[in-house]
């Protein structure tokens, strides 16, 4: 951060360090959340030519008046209060939804006011509430902050560890992971394509890195010796449950069949079904990677077509 933007404090120093690296159009517009916001930043990015638009914590208004929440409760749901700057280029609007929010800019004021949907709890009906153009701006062009906030809530990784850098690097794993999810739905919308939720998206992931050199899960801790009583009993169980049991494979994510390392082929004693669609016939060729039994032969070869990305 440069050393004249120190002054500002960290919130406000960070947008006008970036700020300041933008190649300045007409009618560049800025957003940001309370944590940024300031009179002070708003004031010197106006000096730069900047447009923008910031919700403020009521505790940084510095002696601007507005109305309280319990007056603006009295007046009911949507109604709204504004102060304009004597300099004439800041705005604050305050609004109340289900609780007030203050938001400041210098390009718009409570303009043209919306309808917005809201539910109410007293009544167990929807309801249609005034919301002013401010804020329907900065819910706009915002929700892409809150919509990653939100994302990164549900499948967050949590390790036990009181290292702040443990901590940002798997934030940084779950913000990359959430980034190419969005990227991904995109491409697939553009070819009219399924997609995978969220959660499907982060098992993928987990199965193809896991998977990544044929790893198979081991289980922790040291085996259990058994006496030769328990031994004894165990066989009989095996060969029973043996002769009962079919083997069951599942088929591994494209990410793992179609990387092309370490697909080896190799020959088991009993026999299963080729998993290589539509082939139904039998064989006793494994994939030591994928774990699924193909075809190997002469006049087919199962084993090929299986790995080669369609």
């Amino acid at each position: 951060m440069a050393e004249e933007y120190k002054s500002f404090g960290l919130g406000a120093g960070m947008v006008l360090n970036l700020a300041g690296r933008l190649q300045l159009v007409e009618f560049t517009k800025l957003y940001f959340d309370n944590f940024f916001t300031s009179l002070a930043l708003l004031e010197r990015l106006s000096e730069m030519g900047l447009y923008r638009t910031g919700t403020i914590r009521s505790n940084r208004l510095q002696g601007a008046r507005l109305e309280t929440d319990s007056d603006m409760k009295k007046r009911g749901r949507g109604s709204f209060c504004e102060v304009v700057a004597s300099s004439g280029d800041t705005c604050l609007v305050k609004w109340m939804d289900n609780r007030s929010v203050i938001l400041a800019s210098n390009m718009i004021g409570s303009g043209a006011m919306n309808k917005v949907r809201r539910w109410c709890k007293q009544t167990k009906a929807y309801l249609q509430v005034d919301q002013p153009q401010v804020v329907s701006l900065y819910n706009q062009y915002m929700g892409g902050v809150d919509k990653m906030n939100q994302m990164l809530s549900y499948y967050r990784t949590f390790i036990r560890s009181r290292k702040w850098t443990m901590r940002l690097i798997f934030h940084m794993v779950n913000l990359s992971i959430c980034n190419s999810w969005l990227e991904y739905i995109a491409d697939r919308k553009a070819k009219a394509e399924r997609s995978m939720d969220l959660l499907s998206f982060h098992m993928e992931i987990a199965e193809a890195l896991t998977s990544a050199e044929g790893m198979t899960p081991r289980r922790r801790g040291r085996p259990r010796s058994l006496t030769s009583s328990e031994e004894d009993e165990h066989e009989n169980v095996d060969e029973s449950a043996s002769r009962k049991r079919k083997m069951k494979f599942q088929r591994p994510c494209s990410a793992v069949k179609n990387d092309a390392f370490s697909h080896w082929p190799q020959k088991v004693k009993g026999q299963s079904r080729c998993k290589n669609s539509p082939c139904v016939l039998k064989t006793r060729t494994m994939c030591l990677k994928c774990n699924v039994p193909l075809c190997l032969e002469e006049d087919r070869n199962c084993f090929k077509e299986f790995h080669i990305k369609k």
